[in-house]
């Protein structure tokens, strides 16, 4: 973040990695703290669109945080960037939604921004063999969709069910559920 310019305060919420859909009522609640804190005007997040546990984990612990929390104390905008998933026929995509396409902004990347991300995925060297799948040609962003977390995001199998991390779509949705029902979130 550094090294991108960014200055602004860091919030570790200490979930390790392939762990957060498991602990969803804990992120959810950390989040909506962290929330009333800092009053973001917008908040960034993952979509909900199978291609890691975790990336779909952020998504529903920043919807759960955010349908806790009074309207007022909301951000007014909830924005997705876009990551990597599966596609409608099991290729990998990256750079790309799935459907939901609720005003999307495909912003293209200059050739030295395009250069700058290269530089900034660098600094990953544990992440280089998915990051190589980017084209870094743009920065698309939506409005977040109101997802319903007990449906899988897209029909056939989703990215993470290719790999043997011990998490399902359907086990996903499961926890989701389940946590839902502990936040009383319908």
């Amino acid at each position: 973040m550094r090294r991108a310019g960014v200055t602004a305060e860091f919030v570790c919420l200490g979930c390790p990695d392939q762990e957060a859909s498991f602990q969803l009522p804990a992120l959810a609640e950390q989040l909506r703290k962290v929330c009333q804190r800092l009053r973001p005007a917008v908040l960034f997040t993952h979509s909900y669109e199978g291609g890691h546990p975790d990336h779909d984990a952020c998504a529903a612990a920043v919807s759960f945080a955010c349908s806790t929390m009074p309207s007022r104390e909301r951000a007014s905008e909830v924005l997705e960037f876009a990551s990597y998933h599966s596609g409608y026929k099991g290729e990998f995509e990256a750079e790309r939604f799935l459907g939901h396409s609720r005003r999307l902004w495909p912003r293209l990347l200059t050739e030295q921004e395009q250069q700058f991300k290269r530089e900034l995925a660098a600094c990953y060297p544990s992440q280089q063999q998915v990051l190589a799948q980017f084209p870094l040609r743009e920065e698309p962003i939506r409005i977040a969709p109101q997802y319903d977390f007990s449906k899988p995001p897209h029909r056939g199998k989703l990215h993470y069910e290719n790999f043997s991390w011990g998490m399902t779509g359907r086990r996903w949705r499961e926890l989701a559920r389940r946590a839902m029902t502990t936040m009383g979130i319908s």
